[in-house]
């Protein structure tokens, strides 16, 4: 991980502990929570792991999505709100009713999208996304630029593209990977498309789990001292679990 990586990760914490204290009144909070709406992408990028091990489409439930709603609304969520996880969201169909639902709610809606289909963007930015970032995953030819760029340029505010500036090893399933020295994973709520909730977003099976929102509010889980404990370890890049162990440097242990 490079020094300017390092220093971007830690003013968008502090950006987004600012944001707690303005909004919510308190910075004992994630700074964003994310659930996986769906599990499969469309392109097969060799430092992901769906290049690897690539997930079946699976998308989540009416009911867990209605109860993810419920656990916001509960949480008096007005933060971030990511529908992304190792998937493509413009894959999941009418997925700009997702982000309409969060922004009616108060949210704000973050999506991330590799930008193959520009059309869909569009009803993101209409349904009330507060913000899309297209990345450029190679390989992509000059229309691809051309169509993303249009839709850029109609909303500058809200849709951000930029390319990869470092690869992670992705939780140790990347062998060209970096590790990092500190976790900046560990400030957020991952729900997975099943309703359970991760450590962390980097874990691509849904194995390490730390909730379940079908039992648990996102209160609980995030003061959950087992939550409690990975976060508090891995900040410092103390491996908290063999997860992290495959993800933070040896040398941070």
């Amino acid at each position: 991980m490079t020094t300017k990586t390092r220093i971007l990760q830690l003013l968008h914490q502090a950006k987004m502990a600012t944001f707690n204290v303005i909004v919510h009144g308190r910075i004992d909070l994630p700074s964003a929570i994310g659930l996986e709406t769906s599990t499969a992408c469309n392109r097969r990028c060799h430092y992901c792991p769906q290049s690897v091990a690539p997930h079946k489409q699976k998308i989540v439930a009416a009911d867990i999505w209605l109860l993810f709603l419920r656990r916001l609304e509960e949480f008096r969520w007005r933060g971030a709100v990511a529908l992304t996880k190792y998937n493509e969201f413009s894959l999941v169909p009418n997925s700009w009713n997702y982000v309409a639902a969060l922004r009616d709610r108060g949210c704000r809606p973050v999506l991330f999208s590799n930008g193959d289909r520009p059309e869909v963007i569009e009803r993101w930015v209409e349904a009330g996304a507060f913000r899309v970032r297209v990345t450029e995953h190679p390989p992509f030819r000059p229309e691809w630029a051309e169509r993303i760029e249009e839709v850029r340029r109609r909303h500058p505010r809200v849709v951000k593209v930029a390319r990869l500036q470092w690869l992670h090893n992705q939780a140790g399933r990347i062998e060209t990977g970096e590790r990092m020295d500190y976790c900046y994973n560990a400030h957020g709520i991952s729900v997975n498309h099943d309703g359970t909730v991760s450590m962390c977003c980097l874990d691509y099976e849904n194995e390490h789990l730390v909730g379940d929102i079908r039992r648990q509010s996102f209160a609980e889980i995030w003061r959950s001292p087992r939550h409690r404990a990975v976060r508090e370890k891995v900040v410092r890049g103390i491996p908290a679990t063999p997860l992290c162990s495959t993800c933070l440097n040896p040398k941070a242990a």
